[in-house]
């Protein structure tokens, strides 16, 4: 017989006796999770628009048609009561009467167009809201000019509308516009003018532009604090902002007095608007937790969804997020059962939404694969993982960095359990995925190919474990460098697959090599020299070179056939 290799054991051989082994590196895992926070732009951020329903001034009533004008105060009372679909039907009509009363192109249409799109922003219409914007953008533009200041809050409502869909160039070029015109008809110092500064901020730290965005928040807060005082929400939602700021540019010292001081502000003029109040804990917990106090942000995000929940019902698709964010605090904490749940219902609430298949699960997917994974459930990771990658495949394609580490993992679940042909199949695809920028050097990719081709090699596929063997070795090259005492262990295992397949001449080159490099930084004595002597050993018996065999027998003290 030949030797043989088994994972992670040190295999039997007639001929190699004792010496003869076959190493693995530790399994690899899966070791991150992913944040699943708010998709929505601004959601960490408070923007100050807020909607700004546009009143229809009485002396507008012509011809005695005051229909339309009863119908815009009252959808602006529901509005401000609260009930938001009775204001929007109430604003659709009050539409209607508008440009039947003064047509589709006067300002007062625009008016109520603004009017309406707010509401609908507020009740989740923003597909519906944003063509309703641009008309009355272009009806105020040519009716009263792009400088007036009634445009204002058009410019905003439709700004805020870009901000949410990510398109920020062009919610930061309406931003502008607005800004210019508050500063050009109110004077610079004025507390409306704060407003439109905060709401560029958030734009440029959208942007990216970091420096400006630093800069607006701070000239936004000394002017509403001047003119509004410093117990003011506009004060705390500035600081507020700025603080998310700092915590994006780890500028950790600076972001905590700042969420200090606006915290309690905000919940105490946020405490009748739930929905901003609950944006607010989740911000300060994000923050909280960037900053290693754990305690405060678990308890912050659990107030966050209590609240949410409360608003929503427990069942609501919406707060999926919410429960992702705690779950990974959880999870980050190492409380893996108390993460657990968060997950497990965030998932729920995303496949219900979305379907089982569609590509926003995968992150609840993945952070409840990976939890499960960590605590050794196995065999509830091993379907999720198998969902996770075919769901993104078919969304990135088979060749993006983003699925290299659920595929490794997968791969590592399989060969756990001796699935050869599952494993198998995941071979060619972790071949390519070896050669992207991001993984090449990946050691949780090098380590699971070794495993990968050794189960291969065991299954007497070795043509199929050849290639795998040689890009995990190239890999491993690449990470740690040549004389490296993983690279010996990998080169004795392919010489173990290279003495199966009868390719004694390979078989001896790997060995040389591994015992070149174990003798290097171990030195002549360490009991892997010895075991790969005793493999070369095993060769060179089995192909009558007695001469060579000799010589190692002297070596390891061994009489002639004696082992």
């Amino acid at each position: 017989m030949s030797p043989a290799t088994a994972r992670g054991s040190s295999p039997a051989s007639a001929r190699a006796g004792p010496y003869t082994f076959s190493i693995c590196p530790a399994r690899a895992q899966q070791t991150h999770m992913s944040r699943n926070n708010r998709a929505a732009a601004g959601a960490r951020t408070l923007a100050a628009f807020a909607l700004m329903i546009v009143a229809i001034p009485a002396a507008a009533a012509l011809a005695g048609d005051a229909a339309w004008k009863e119908l815009t105060d009252r959808s602006i009372a529901l509005y401000e009561a609260g009930r938001y679909e009775e204001a929007a039907r109430t604003a659709r009509e009050a539409l209607a009467a508008t440009e039947e009363a003064f047509g589709p192109d006067h300002a007062l249409t625009a008016k109520s167009l603004n009017n309406l799109a707010g509401i609908l922003l507020r009740t989740g219409g923003k597909t519906e809201s944003g063509p309703l914007l641009e008309r009355a953008l272009g009806i105020l533009e040519r009716t009263i000019g792009g400088d007036h200041p009634d445009i204002v809050p058009t410019l905003n409502n439709l700004a805020g509308l870009y901000l949410d869909r990510g398109m920020y160039a062009d919610a930061e070029e309406l931003y502008r516009r607005a800004l210019s015109i508050k500063e050009r008809s109110l004077g610079s110092d004025h507390p409306e003018v704060a407003s439109s500064l905060n709401n560029l901020a958030v734009v440029s730290a959208k942007l990216k532009k970091h420096r400006e965005a630093e800069r607006l928040y701070r000239r936004s807060a000394e002017i509403a604090e001047r003119a509004l005082g410093p117990d003011h929400v506009e004060v705390a939602r500035t600081l507020h902002n700025l603080a998310q700021l700092y915590i994006r540019r780890q500028r950790y010292a600076e972001a905590e007095p700042l969420l200090e001081r606006s915290l309690p502000k905000l919940e105490k003029i946020l405490g009748s608007d739930e929905s901003g109040l609950a944006t607010a804990l989740e911000g300060a917990g994000e923050t909280y937790a960037a900053l290693g106090k754990q305690d405060t942000a678990a308890s912050l995000y659990e107030r966050a969804l209590a609240i949410r929940e409360r608003i929503l019902g427990a069942d609501d698709p919406d707060l999926a997020p919410s429960l992702g964010e705690l779950g990974s605090l959880y999870a980050q904490r190492g409380e893996y059962g108390k993460a657990e749940p968060f997950y497990e219902r965030s998932l729920a609430m995303a496949e219900r939404s979305l379907g089982r298949d569609h590509p926003g699960i995968a992150g609840p997917l993945s952070n409840l694969a990976v939890l499960y994974r960590r605590q050794g459930k196995d065999d509830e990771a091993l379907p999720l993982y198998e969902r996770l990658v075919a769901i993104r495949e078919r969304s990135l394609g088979p060749s993006d960095p983003d699925i290299v580490m659920p595929l490794v993992t997968l791969t590592q679940l399989y060969i756990d359990r001796d699935m050869v042909a599952e494993a198998e199949s995941l071979a060619a695809r972790l071949l390519a995925a070896s050669e992207t920028a991001r993984v090449k050097d990946h050691p949780s990719v090098a380590a699971v190919m070794l495993n990968l081709a050794q189960l291969l090699s065991d299954d007497e596929k070795y043509d199929e474990a050849e290639p795998l063997y040689l890009r995990a070795i190239a890999m491993k090259e690449l990470i740690i460098g040549f004389e490296h005492p993983d690279i010996a262990i990998y080169l004795n295992n392919f010489a173990l697959t290279c003495v199966e397949r009868e390719q004694y001449v390979r078989a001896e080159e790997q060995y040389t090599k591994a015992l070149y490099i174990l003798e290097k930084t171990r030195g002549p004595d360490d009991p892997d020299v010895k075991s790969v002597l005793g493999n070369l050993l095993a060769l060179y018996r089995l192909t009558g070179r007695k001469e060579k065999a000799l010589e190692i027998e002297k070596r390891l003290g061994l009489a002639p056939e004696d082992e």
